[in-house]
């Protein structure tokens, strides 16, 4: 693995964006880095057009800046790798919710947002679990980290504010099934020490906030919600197939829906 060149840390309190990151000063900087696996240590995608060096650029935790080949919805899709459920949790709390604009991706108190919708195609995304503070002026989103870092990003068709909202509204509803599935096998506590901003609504007592789950009946509704996903991509396909087909159809059924 090859060793950052430009460092979260160097930039202090300057603005970092995406023009400034493909300023051919920063680029000599950046090294390729086309083996990454997407993981929660992910800050901010930024996705690039017409650069030959990569399709985006990855502000990590650990790695620093580079670039990778791969489009920003290519790279949040491979997290179910990481986690196996991918969007799937996202797509059932969206489909309980009515929330299906701009999906984030949600495990728990990890969240990452896309900064506009699906008809951008490959849009920017930001982990909220990185997120200590954020604004909003004028269409650009200006993000604080955790690490101090601040970054700059375009944001389109909805509010960060509204962004920020139902993700951590999908966090606090991820959290609640896990939080009353495990209760009745004994005391369980959620680590917050990471949680960035995905409880900066806790207190919220909006319609949405009040579908989060708080009994073992509504976490059954959640599962039946969550198996209606998938058995509604399945009656899309041929049931007229053999086994072995019928195995590939599934599988690749469950990946359609760990996708955004």
């Amino acid at each position: 693995m090859c060793s950052p060149r430009l460092d979260l840390g160097q930039f202090g309190n300057m603005k970092i964006t995406k023009d400034f990151l493909l300023q051919e000063n920063q680029v000599v900087q950046m090294y390729i880095k086309d083996d990454f696996e997407f993981d929660d240590d992910v800050y901010a995608i930024f996705s690039v057009d017409n650069c030959e060096h990569g399709k985006s650029i990855v502000c990590h935790l650990k790695h620093g800046i580079f670039f990778v080949d791969r489009t920003s919805v290519k790279l949040i899709n491979s997290y179910w790798k990481h986690n196996f459920r991918g969007f799937l949790i996202s797509k059932a709390i969206a489909r309980i919710s009515k929330l299906t604009d701009h999906l984030p991706l949600v495990d728990g108190h990890i969240v990452y947002v896309p900064m506009s919708g699906k008809r951008s195609r490959n849009p920017d995304w930001v982990g909220l679990h990185h997120v200590e503070d954020y604004s909003e002026f004028a269409g650009k989103a200006t993000i604080k980290t955790t690490g101090g870092m601040l970054l700059q990003l375009n944001i389109c068709g909805m509010s960060l504010q509204k962004k920020v909202h139902d993700g951590s509204f999908m966090s606090e509803f991820h959290l609640g099934i896990i939080t009353n599935t495990v209760r009745r096998y004994g005391s369980f506590k959620v680590d917050s020490s990471k949680a960035g901003i995905t409880n900066k609504f806790i207190h919220c007592s909006c319609r949405f906030h009040s579908l989060i789950p708080r009994s073992e009946e509504e976490v059954h509704q959640f599962w039946s919600n969550l198996f209606t996903v998938l058995f509604n991509e399945l009656a899309k396909s041929d049931v007229t197939m053999s086994v072995a087909k019928s195995f590939r159809v599934i599988s690749s059924l469950f990946n359609k829906v760990r996708r955004w």
